[in-house]
């Protein structure tokens, strides 16, 4: 990396520190192929950050994207759509689930709809290829896989074990 380079990246994170209030990791200025591409994030980013929308910390972005997890679970999101919502670089993002939760994303996705599927397998009648696709799996045998590895036993089982009548 040139001497040049690492000094724009540095002039950016200072602008964006100073005015916006906002870090930019140096991967995310990295991440961009075109200059036109980085423009339009940065325009995009200064006006969602007037807006107030824009969580400023590592944390607080993190904090924001468990939150939306939370809430959709079920839709098929990837790590990189929420690294591009907030405009974080998704190995940044990444290192913060690590970090902060000891979990990958895609494990701490799979806890969430495994929980919810618990508790639509006692809380319904649905069949468990029904409550497969309700909590974010397209293939039911394979959401009976993981469901077996999270908690021991298939969806069929823990629903005649634990289920209320």
């Amino acid at each position: 990396q040139s001497m040049l380079q690492k000094i724009k990246e540095e002039a950016v994170q200072r602008f964006c520190w100073d005015h916006l209030q906002i870090e930019v990791s140096v991967d995310w200025l990295q991440s961009f192929d075109h200059s036109d591409e980085f423009c339009r994030e940065c325009l995009a980013l200064i006006e969602e950050t007037s807006e107030g929308s824009i969580p400023q910390t590592g944390l607080e972005i993190l904090n924001e994207v468990l939150r939306d997890i939370e809430k959709e679970y079920y839709l098929k999101r990837t790590l990189k759509d929420y690294a591009k919502l907030y405009h974080i670089h998704p190995n940044h993002l990444s290192r913060l689930f690590k970090q902060e939760l000891n979990l990958t994303y895609v494990d701490f996705v799979t806890n969430i709809r495994m929980n919810s599927a618990k508790e639509r397998l006692l809380e319904s009648s649905e069949k468990a290829s029904e409550i497969a696709i309700k909590v974010g799996f397209e293939d039911a045998r394979y959401f009976s896989q993981v469901f077996r590895r999270h908690f021991g036993i298939t969806p069929t089982e823990f629903r005649e074990r634990y289920k209320v009548i």
